[in-house]
């Protein structure tokens, strides 16, 4: 038995969880879906601008303020997080199991404790348990690409808003910013549609849910 295998196994797990949370931290993607059935164009009808933002061609949305108060994409967010921790977290007390298992067949035989029948069904047995981590490990893969997909039905969208948004008040585009720096600079207060965006796709997330409960 490789007991290196064993440790490097629990590291790449949790190296997993990590590169799951700087992967769903990321600002919304922009790839053009092309597809905007499932958008309600009266939550922007609805949208009350300003003169400012009637007058301009770009405006602009902080994507932190919006995906932390966003409640359709705060509640997947939720779900994809809980699935992945709840996934690695019963890999790693298997790996945990398997590490107990395999020091204590080592230290035994070492004293010659074990017969060397009983030995060979031993190592048999933590073989096919090592295989079953292996196995897991790939499982984690595809829980990571599920909850991936789970959010990106979320963020298809929130494109397609945008791109409606921007057709019905003849927007050029919408610039993002975050508190961090990033993206636009020195936004123009008067341009900024963030809350008016937020307060819009949550209503419109609101009466989806009241007209079909059964897919929140």
């Amino acid at each position: 038995m490789n007991r290196l295998s064993v440790i490097m196994n629990v590291v790449l797990t949790i190296a997993v969880a990590v590169l799951f949370y700087l992967h769903f931290s990321k600002p919304i993607a922009t790839t053009n879906t092309g597809n905007t059935n499932e958008i309600d164009t009266s939550a922007i009808s609805n949208i009350k601008l300003t003169k400012e933002q009637k007058d301009t061609r770009i405006v602009y949305l902080n994507i932190d303020t919006l995906l932390e108060n966003y409640t359709h994409y705060q509640e997947v967010s939720k779900k994809a997080t809980d699935m992945v921790k709840g996934y690695q977290s019963s890999l790693q007390q298997k790996a945990v199991n398997f590490q107990k298992d395999y020091e204590d067949y080592v230290n035994k035989a070492g004293q010659g404790l074990i017969p060397k029948d009983d030995a060979i069904k031993i190592e048999k047995k933590l073989q096919v348990t090592k295989d079953e981590l292996d196995q897991s490990e790939l499982g984690m893969e595809r829980i990571q690409l599920k909850a991936e997909e789970m959010l990106d039905v979320v963020r298809k969208t929130l494109y397609d808003f945008f791109k409606m948004f921007c057709k019905k008040n003849n927007y050029s585009c919408i610039l993002t910013y975050t508190i961090r720096g990033e993206g636009a600079l020195g936004v123009d207060e008067n341009l900024d549609v963030t809350d008016q965006v937020v307060k819009s796709i949550n209503q419109e997330y609101e009466e989806k849910l009241k007209n079909n409960p059964e897919k929140k």
